[in-house]
């Protein structure tokens, strides 16, 4: 317990002094971890349908934080992502969409919650991959 608080992970109420450690901004590929980490965990992957074009990929992840969020997506477009940050009823929304960040997301990321990779699957006929999960 003390160990994670000694490493900058905060205890308790976050979302006032939310923010990714420094050691972690730091290493490229500790933050793709992190990311991978907080998607399994905190994120959602929705794939919405449609009818003429094959479906299209979006990761959210939601705070009420919004400089936690910005602080993520800085970094995300550093590594080629592009997203957008909304905020309603006092909790924002990072949405990272589209196939080209999703397959940038297999690439780089991954995931490693049953539920996400379950979702893939299923849509792996109708979804433009290039990785494999």
């Amino acid at each position: 317990f003390n160990i994670l608080h000694s490493l900058g992970i905060p205890i308790g109420k976050k979302y006032g002094f939310l923010h990714i450690p420094d050691w972690i901004k730091r290493n490229n590929c500790l933050f793709l971890s992190f990311m991978r980490g907080l998607v399994d965990t905190d994120g959602n992957l929705s794939i919405k349908k449609r009818k003429i074009v094959s479906p299209y990929p979006i990761i959210r992840i939601r705070s009420k934080s919004k400089e936690f969020l910005t602080e993520i997506l800085t970094i995300l477009r550093y590594n080629d992502f592009f997203g957008n940050i909304n905020t309603s009823g006092g909790c924002s929304t990072l949405s990272i969409p589209g196939h080209q960040n999703f397959n940038k997301w297999l690439e780089l990321i991954g995931f490693n919650n049953p539920k996400h990779i379950k979702k893939i699957g299923a849509q792996s006929g109708s979804l433009r991959l290039r990785a494999e999960i």
